[in-house]
C-alpha cells in the first residue's frame, strides 16, 4: 500500500492530508490470452481482425497448456487430428478456421477467469458435469460454435445469479 503525505498551510495552520492506495489485487491475464488483451467480449470487428491475421502455432500450445487440455482433446474440439497438431512448427500461423476456433475458446476461458476469479477453478468446473447443461460438461461441447456459446450463456447466469 502506498501513503502520501502532504502539508498545506491555509492562514498559518497545518493541515496534514494522507492518500491512500486502494488495496486491489491486481492480476495479469494468462500469456495466450494477451493476445484479446482488453477487448471486450462483444467486439467483434477487433476479433475479427485478429482471426484474419491468424493466431500463431505458439498461441495455440501456450493455450492448451494453461487450459490443461491434452492434445487429443485440443484436436477433437479443433476437429483435425493430433497428428496434424505434433507436426506444426513453431513458426506456422494457423489458418482462418483453426484461428477463430482458438479464438473462441480464449474469449471463453477469459469470461470464465472474470466469473470464478481463478484458472485453476474454472479448470475444474469445464470439466464438472453441469445440471444447468443438461448434465453435461461444458467441456463436450466445445467443439462446436453454438456448444461455446451455450457454455458462455451458463457463465452469464452463474454471473448474474441465476441458477438452474
Amino acid at each position: 500500500m502506498k501513503d502520501e503525505t502532504r502539508k498545506y498551510k491555509i492562514e498559518d495552520e497545518a493541515i496534514n492530508t494522507s492518500v491512500n492506495e486502494a488495496a486491489i489485487f491486481y492480476k495479469s491475464l494468462p500469456s495466450p490470452l494477451k493476445v484479446i488483451g482488453n477487448v471486450g467480449r462483444d467486439d467483434k470487428h477487433t476479433f475479427l481482425s485478429v482471426v484474419k491475421d491468424g493466431l500463431d502455432y505458439d498461441t495455440l500450445i501456450d493455450f492448451m497448456e494453461m487450459a490443461e487440455f491434452h492434445l487429443d482433446e485440443m484436436a477433437i474440439i479443433l476437429h483435425i487430428n493430433s497428428r496434424t497438431i505434433r507436426r506444426l512448427d513453431s513458426k506456422v500461423t494457423l489458418n482462418i478456421d483453426l484461428s477463430e476456433k482458438l479464438l473462441e475458446l480464449m474469449r471463453l476461458y477469459k469470461f470464465g477467469i472474470e466469473i470464478f476469479g481463478d484458472m485453476a477453478v474454472f479448470n475444474v468446473w469445464i470439466r464438472r458435469s453441469i445440471r444447468g447443461l443438461g448434465d453435461v460438461t461444458p467441456m463436450s461441447l466445445l467443439d462446436t460454435g453454438i456448444g461455446v456459446e451455450i457454455v458462455m450463456d451458463e457463465l452469464e447466469r452463474l454471473a448474474y445469479g441465476v441458477y438452474n
